[in-house]
């Protein structure tokens, strides 16, 4: 299985060949739709609520990835596991 993991991009601070507004509201969803012709899990953070109410834009995630390649993930019967990279695997 090919992964590719964006996350947490600070597009206000480095150039990349990515939208500077993939960010907020279903604006990424709507990027991700278009950009990648395979499935994309879609998590959303704190930059997608930015001028946006919580109970307002859940639905709003949910409409924008119905039917299509994007899964908004929110709740469901799969698990995924991940750190922050400062994480010391080593630990135990």
């Amino acid at each position: 299985m090919l992964v590719r993991l964006l996350s947490d991009l600070h597009l206000e601070f480095e150039v990349l060949p990515i939208r500077r507004d993939i960010g907020t509201g279903t604006s990424g969803i709507e990027w991700a739709k278009k950009t990648f012709g395979c499935p994309v899990i879609y998590v959303a953070c704190n930059h997608e609520f930015y001028s946006h109410h919580f109970d307002d834009l859940i639905p709003e995630l949910r409409a924008a990835a119905a039917g299509t390649n994007v899964h908004f993930l929110e709740k469901g019967n799969v698990r995924f596991t991940g750190a922050t990279l400062w994480t010391d695997f080593k630990l135990y």
